[in-house]
């Protein structure tokens, strides 16, 4: 049994008024335990709007959303308990920070589940440990953190809630290359170590070729790929078409087949480039 399963999932926006745009079109996903699923597409195609879809902030207009088997809106007063198991973080989440202290901001998801206080602790360090929160920090305001820390705050939050599926919309936005590159590093972590679900937002397809398992690739609400990094990447022509390109490094061994022939055409990471151009040098 698939983890999460979408079943024919519509969506309208303002259904039966004249602004009504379908921004979903019949999309069927199986995404299996313990998978870092890629989500990619230009800006409109789609991707926000499925997320909000997987943690239950918007109710499909057709077709049905399981998890475990079982459909998210079979009991809707209970939809709630869906949020605490699929949990998200939104784009540029540190504009959500309220509270006084570090502490009671990651301590808000777990204390709404009811959790008692000992265990509510346990859940924060936890969280603070898999995203690399320093101790120190938690009895700050949040407001005194540098941006960096503030995110590393909003997404502890989250993983505090210990959710069995992980949606980031874009989490590394506006970050340093090194901080992008940590926060990632620690990110995947977290999914391996506790074999959970992370689905990944991204426009940088060289992040989402390096830690995805597979890409879905959406285009005006509709679904156009879900396969490995390598397929996907493959494609290129659909790809462009559709408004996306291949990873940068991707881009660059493409070009130097032309000079350095032999040289594989699905590089997909920078490491994968250097050990391909180590052994090129090597067997000459």
């Amino acid at each position: 049994m698939a983890k999460l399963e979408i079943k024919n999932l519509t969506y309208i926006y303002s259904e039966g008024t004249p602004a009504a745009k379908k921004a979903l079109n019949n999309i069927n996903l199986r995404i299996k335990q313990n998978e870092f699923i890629g989500l990619i597409g230009r800006t409109g195609s789609g991707k926000s709007t499925l997320a909000k879809h997987l943690n239950a902030l918007l109710k499909p207009t057709e077709g049905k959303i399981l998890l475990d088997g079982e459909d998210f809106w079979h009991k809707p007063k209970k939809i709630r308990n869906v949020r605490f198991k699929v949990g998200m973080v939104f784009q540029y989440p540190e504009h959500q920070l309220f509270e006084e202290t570090v502490y009671k901001d990651i301590a808000f998801g777990p204390s709404n589940m009811g959790l008692l206080e000992d265990e509510i602790e346990k859940k924060i360090h936890m969280a603070c440990e898999f995203i690399n929160l320093d101790f120190n920090l938690l009895y700050k305001s949040p407001f005194e953190l540098s941006g960096g820390e503030k995110r590393k705050v909003a997404i502890a939050g989250v993983i505090a809630m210990d959710p069995e599926i992980l949606i980031l919309d874009e989490p590394t936005a506006g970050l340093d290359p090194k901080s992008r590159e940590q926060l990632l590093c620690q990110l995947h972590y977290y999914y391996k170590s506790r074999e959970k679900t992370v689905i990944l937002i991204s426009h940088n397809m060289d992040d989402i070729a390096k830690y995805s398992d597979r890409i879905i690739v959406l285009d005006d609400g509709n679904l156009i790929m879900f396969d490995s990094p390598k397929r996907v990447f493959s494609q290129i022509d659909l790809l462009k078409s559709v408004g996306l390109e291949p990873p940068q490094i991707t881009s660059v061994m493409r070009s130097l087949l032309e000079v350095v022939p032999g040289l594989s055409d699905e590089i997909l990471t920078v490491d994968e480039a250097v050990e391909a151009l180590l052994n090129f040098v090597k067997n000459r």
